[in-house]
């Protein structure tokens, strides 16, 4: 079984505290300010399954554009994360780097 994350900073860190952090510190979140630390690599299984799904998915119509981890979504200034997948409508998405 995988170990949950756990948090390493509580509370008031920000999207700056988060893309200072070095690539070799490993795979953190931001959530609600709170600075999370993530399993170093997903399972087998775990990989099989999102690479199926991205498959299935890159197969929708050019109206979407999808990507596959990792990719930070930043959702607030508190709140960054880094989904498996993401399935962006192309029409609706914001800035994209």
């Amino acid at each position: 079984m995988r170990k949950s994350p756990f948090v390493v900073k509580e509370s008031g860190q920000t999207y700056n505290d988060y893309a200072a952090l070095p690539e070799s510190a490993g795979r953190f979140e931001l959530l609600d300010g709170e600075l999370l630390a993530m399993s170093a690599a997903p399972t087998t299984t775990h990989q099989m399954v999102s690479g199926h799904l991205y498959s299935q998915l890159y197969k929708c119509d050019s109206d979407y554009l999808v990507l596959a981890a990792p990719v930070d979504v930043i959702l607030s200034d508190y709140s960054v994360l880094q989904p498996d997948l993401i399935l962006v409508i192309m029409n609706e998405a914001g800035p994209i780097s």
